[in-house]
């Protein structure tokens, strides 16, 4: 959470310094439009890369996986080692 919230702040100090070195004093159109231009292809980049690499499988570490895995095995009469040890097993 930490490391989120260093980049989040990061970037409150880069867009004004962007904003300042890409328009400037400037008042002509084109010149903010360059910078809404690079605005947009970074959150290209970022949404692409986010669509890339996630997927929508519940995770091990999430706690509603600990308890659908219980649950299910509780259902079919496993006992709890083997839920444990389905745990270990589907985190690789």
């Amino acid at each position: 959470m930490g490391i989120t919230n260093c980049f989040s702040n990061f970037t409150g100090f880069l867009v004004p310094l962007a904003t300042s070195i890409l328009v400037g004093e400037s008042k002509n159109p084109k010149d903010w439009a360059n910078l809404f231009y690079l605005t947009a292809i970074i959150n290209i980049i970022g949404g692409s890369v986010f669509c890339l690499l996630s997927n929508s499988e519940v995770q091990p570490w999430d706690p509603e996986y600990v308890y659908d895995r219980k649950k299910e095995n509780e259902l079919n009469g496993n006992d709890n080692e083997t839920v444990e040890a389905n745990k270990v097993d589907n985190v690789s």
